[in-house]
């Protein structure tokens, strides 16, 4: 009888333990497959905290726990690699306000189109997947309070003229209540909406008027008179 009831633990002990196992590696495989859609997206930041999860319900699986480590160590080169960029934007900036004689009271030398800045369709709610790369403007612009960003929202051309120039209007606005609401002084930051004056491809595709729905960030220093 003794030796039935610990053969009966053993086996159901091995069944939890099994059961466990294809738990964890279905939630392994869930958080490696959503942090590869979000890398292709170039939402890295985003991506590291998946491969992060990954690596952790790798468990003991030693060719799991490496490749969510190698997945997770691309992601943060590539955060770096955006970082860069957008240092790179701003020393443009700086040059050239110490070499143009012939500049305005703003003059706006470096930009960039920011693909990770989205919405939903039709909304002017931020997705959270953007505030990475918000969140590099904003050490920026609190560690130097010269610094100034314009943001310029533009959309494609499905609805009326006067309902996308509002959506571009809200949209830029949400961005720049961001950036206030984790410190950034309101001095520091204009905004522009666009409407869908300026398209950049043909708003027949989909995939134009993706490209169309596009957030441009534009860089400089108050210049001091």
């Amino acid at each position: 009888m003794k030796r039935l009831f610990i053969t009966t633990t053993i086996l159901l002990l091995l069944a939890i333990s099994s059961f466990a196992q294809v738990k964890n590696l279905k939630k392994y495989n869930n958080y490696m497959q959503r942090g590869n859609e979000l890398s292709d997206s170039l939402k890295f930041f985003e991506a590291y905290e998946y491969y992060d999860n990954a690596e952790y319900w790798a468990g003991r699986n030693k060719k799991r726990k490496q490749d969510a480590k190698d997945a997770r160590n691309k992601a943060i080169a590539n955060i770096k690699n955006q970082k860069a960029t957008v240092d790179s934007l701003l020393i443009v900036a700086n040059n050239n306000l110490n070499t143009n004689s012939k500049i305005n009271e703003y003059t706006w030398f470096a930009h960039e189109i920011s693909p990770t800045i989205a919405f939903g369709r039709g909304s002017s709610s931020l997705f959270s997947s953007c505030f990475g790369e918000l969140d590099m403007y904003i050490v920026k612009m609190r560690d130097d309070k010269n610094l100034i960003i314009k943001i310029e929202v533009h959309t494609d051309n499905i609805g009326s003229k006067k309902h996308k120039q509002i959506l571009s209007e809200n949209r830029a606005y949400a961005i720049a209540q961001y950036l206030k609401a984790k410190g950034v002084n309101k001095n520091q930051i204009y905004t522009s909406g666009m409407g869908d004056s300026k398209p950049v491809s043909s708003n027949a595709t989909a995939e134009g008027r993706r490209q169309n729905n596009r957030t441009v960030i534009f860089f400089n220093k108050k210049i001091r008179r």
